[in-house]
């Protein structure tokens, strides 16, 4: 009886060991679906998959065959991992690649279609490049290098019409406008002028580019500009208004020297009897220089007197009289009034003109005796003017 006993004890011992290997084999293959992680659509993060019940029995079963099932678990954590990792970097590459093609788009687009800002630099760069290769040249080759190859204005401001007229009244604009109308002539001078008035009256800047323009010659497009800012300026603008009335009157003074030199030319050619090329070329500098002026400008030139018959040192004085206190520029702690800039103006025109008499002077001389100029009239005078700073 004891062996019977004994004997299914011992079958029963044999049928166990040999379900192990069937138990050991679903585990597996529930740790091999559980391990595969499906990427999903959207950027949310990956979802953890749940781990699989595991039974009394079946954990005695894992324990008792542990050395087996571990590298099997390692395998399937690393493979996890690397899903994960995988699914963590499309996103990040897909926005990498969107920003990169944003970023190649407006470099594209730029050189297709150049800013104001690009024509700007390249007038300075070609400017600079020019002042280079002209230092470096023999002095001798100078003149012909200014001739032939110093950018001239004209063709970026042409450049410039285009975009200036598609963007108006930006802060890009206004400086590139500001510069059409002190380097170009024609069409770009006309049309920066009108802009300027229509876009940039309120721009704290426009009264300093004003001043700028005082020692250009009264050209109409300039003129016409000035007096459409005297007509509409507002009280709360009247730095504005100062600076555009002095500017107009200092034009007429300013363009003064270019109208005497070129008139110098013509006249010296006439009586030098000059062949006709050298005579006509004069000429035709000083109708250049006529046909670009204002028609007030062209008559005061001609005749010396303001289109209402007023002398010039007079218009400039009613300037100076309304608007004396007005700044014209500051330097550092120092500011230019416009008062007094106007007066010393005033001044050179009436009394140190050509043909005028000199103004009495008064100091010593070498042997430290005093004397006054007109001590010397009557008698030829050279006077010496230096200093030692």
């Amino acid at each position: 009886m004891r062996r019977i006993l004994l004997l299914g004890l011992l079958v029963a011992l044999t049928g166990c060991g040999e379900q192990k290997p069937e138990k050991k084999k679903e585990a597996d293959e529930s740790d091999k679906k559980t391990s595969q992680v499906t990427p999903p659509e959207t950027k949310t993060e990956p979802q953890t998959a749940a781990q699989p019940a595991v039974t009394p029995q079946a954990k005695s079963e894992v324990a008792a065959n542990e050395k087996v099932a571990e590298p099997a678990a390692k395998k399937a954590a690393g493979e996890k991992a690397a899903a994960n990792k995988a699914i963590a970097a499309v996103p990040v590459k897909q926005e990498e690649d969107a920003q990169g093609k944003a970023q190649e788009a407006p470099e594209s687009e730029a050189e297709k279609a150049p800013n104001v800002a690009d024509i700007m630099k390249r007038f300075t760069g070609d400017r600079a490049a020019f002042m280079k290769k002209y230092r470096a040249a023999d002095p001798a080759d100078r003149q012909a290098l200014v001739a032939n190859e110093l950018p001239q204005p004209q063709p970026y401001a042409e450049a410039l019409l285009p975009l200036v007229k598609a963007d108006p009244a930006s802060d890009e604009t206004r400086p590139a406008l500001m510069w059409m109308l002190s380097q170009s002539q024609g069409e770009p001078k006309e049309t920066a002028a009108k802009l300027l008035v229509a876009h940039h009256m309120d721009s704290e800047q426009l009264p300093n580019g004003l001043f700028g323009l005082t020692r250009q010659p009264p050209s109409a497009a300039i003129q016409t500009m000035l007096d459409e800012i005297i007509a509409n300026a507002t009280d709360e603008q009247r730095r504005l208004k100062g600076i555009a009335s002095f500017g107009k009157a200092m034009q007429f003074y300013n363009g003064q020297r270019t109208y005497d030199a070129l008139k110098g030319r013509v006249e010296s050619a006439e009586k030098d009897d000059s062949d006709e090329a050298t005579l006509a070329k004069a000429q035709a500098g000083l109708d250049d220089f006529m046909k670009q002026l204002s028609p007030d400008a062209q008559a005061y030139y001609r005749t010396g007197k303001m289109a209402d018959g007023s002398e010039l040192p007079d218009r400039l004085e009613e300037v100076s009289n309304e608007f004396g206190d007005v700044v014209l520029m500051e330097r550092g702690p120092r500011k230019i009034m416009l008062g007094d800039k106007a007066k010393g103006t005033i001044f050179e025109m009436r009394n140190l003109a050509i043909g005028k008499t000199a103004p009495d002077i008064q100091g010593e001389d070498l042997d430290g005796e005093e004397f006054k100029l007109s001590d010397y009239r009557g008698k030829v005078v050279v006077l010496d003017f230096w200093g030692d700073w």
